[in-house]
């Protein structure tokens, strides 16, 4: 009786906690939006050029002020304030919700080499201001991670050995191989020459992984070997045949001669 009210009491008290968790869900869930906010889309990270561009988004709740002017500043710089300011309505999970989202663009040009700092101001008609920053780097010099395979290339070749050469524009750590038809990576520790290659299609993927993050780079390639031709059986039966023609003629011609010794007339007397 005592383990029944117990089993009992630990069901109701189960029920009422999932039915809890459940209406605090319900409620965030229903509650939860978009907070307004202004979000740079880029720049951001690394350009390797002098002109990059700037993307901007404000999402505000709807009922709310209108965005009338979004500004930025580089690094300290006056502010300056962009023009081209797009509106969009948005529904936001829920139907009865709804909310706003401006957009503009636009590109920062002639940029220093070295780290920049941006700075984003949106302004509503009610006066209030919201902001937001990024940081990103210009340097022209810097080179992305490239590998090329030199060998093979995408040709036929009539040999069962290939070299494998490769080159990398930069400090390479370490690198491997794949070959179809084979299982795994072979690591690399240099050019190398393939080698045992059969007739028909292969494919080659070489990967390196080196300052900058990794690469790789697949070359198809053919392999068709001409077999050498096989001799032509010697003709042993002509052979043969003609040296019994040649021991005929010998018998004939012997026999011939010694007939006509047999003739030779006797001298008169």
């Amino acid at each position: 009786m005592k383990r029944t009210a117990l089993a009992l009491t630990l069901i109701l008290a189960l029920s009422v906690s999932i039915m809890a968790g459940m209406q605090t869900l319900e409620v965030a869930k229903a509650n939860f939006l978009p907070a307004p906010v202004v979000a740079i889309y880029s720049p951001f990270g690394l350009y390797t050029n002098t002109s990059v561009p700037l993307s901007v988004v404000v999402r505000v709740l709807h009922g709310s002020p209108e965005i009338v002017r979004v500004l930025y500043s580089l690094d300290g710089k006056s502010n300056v304030t962009l023009t081209n300011l797009t509106r969009t309505d948005n529904v936001w999970f829920d139907p009865n919700k709804r909310g706003s989202e401006f957009y503009v663009t636009s590109v920062l040009e002639n940029l220093a080499e070295g780290n920049h700092a941006l700075n984003v101001y949106s302004q509503d008609a009610a006066g209030k201001e919201m902001s937001s920053s990024a940081e990103f780097t210009i340097d022209t010099h810097y080179k992305i991670l490239e590998i090329v395979i030199l060998s093979p290339q995408n040709k036929t070749y009539s040999a069962t050995e290939v070299p494998l050469t490769f080159t990398c524009n930069k400090q390479i750590w370490s690198a491997d191989y794949i070959l179809e038809g084979e299982s795994g990576h072979m690591s690399l520790s240099g050019n190398t020459t393939l080698t045992g290659l059969m007739n028909g299609t292969h494919t080659i993927t070489v990967r390196v992984l080196a300052e900058g993050g990794g690469a790789s780079q697949t070359v198809y390639f053919t392999i068709a070997q001409e077999t050498e031709p096989q001799p032509e059986p010697f003709p042993t039966l002509l052979v043969v045949a003609v040296s019994v023609v040649v021991v005929a003629v010998v018998v004939v011609g012997v026999s011939v001669l010694v007939y006509f010794k047999k003739r030779k007339p006797k001298p008169e007397s």
